[in-house]
């Protein structure tokens, strides 16, 4: 029982590292440093829900641009970000 349980932590632990490599990797800046130099989209306020970002990204985003993300709590623009990073899109987290 004991064997299986620590199997199955060591599991667990070895997927967070995972998530939490993928959140090392992700760019991020303040929004006061954002200078203007690629696509700004406030997830609060645009029309598109951003889960059609995460899973229709070709159908909103053209690949070769550069986008920044804001949302106000910062977690819409973390999963956003996230799941871009890891399709290749150059986006960068607005904190």
């Amino acid at each position: 029982m004991m064997r299986s349980l620590t199997r199955s932590l060591m599991k667990i632990k070895g997927t967070k590292r995972v998530f939490f490599s993928y959140y090392k990797n992700m760019k991020r800046m303040k929004k006061e440093d954002y200078n203007g130099d690629g696509i700004y989209i406030d997830l609060d306020i645009e029309f598109i829900p951003y889960q059609k970002l995460i899973y229709d990204t070709e159908k909103y985003l053209k690949f070769n641009k550069r986008y920044y993300f804001y949302c106000r709590h910062g977690v819409k623009s973390k999963e956003v970000v996230m799941a871009l990073t890891e399709k290749g899109y150059n986006v960068t987290q607005l904190i």
